[in-house]
């Protein structure tokens, strides 16, 4: 279950990122992934909460650096 959320929250994540850019199903499909996070996650035990956020906390640190060297554009020339 917490992978499940876990993965969940990162889809959303993504998703979020570039949710001015999404197509409707796209669109659809984020605001599906949040409401069935909202659900699942207040379920959980403050315990599997906190293992969700720490392996979060990892996974988005990896995440911003990727984005941000991904989209360094070198000066041409």
């Amino acid at each position: 279950m917490v992978n499940k959320i876990l993965k969940m929250k990162k889809e959303i994540t993504e998703l979020s990122d570039r949710e001015e850019y999404l197509y409707d199903d796209e669109y659809e499909r984020l605001k599906c992934l949040k409401e069935e996070y909202e659900a699942e996650f207040s379920k959980l035990s403050d315990y599997d909460k906190k293992i969700i956020e720490e392996e979060f906390s990892k996974w988005y640190e990896k995440y911003i650096y990727f984005e941000t060297v991904g989209n360094i554009r070198l000066p041409e020339g």
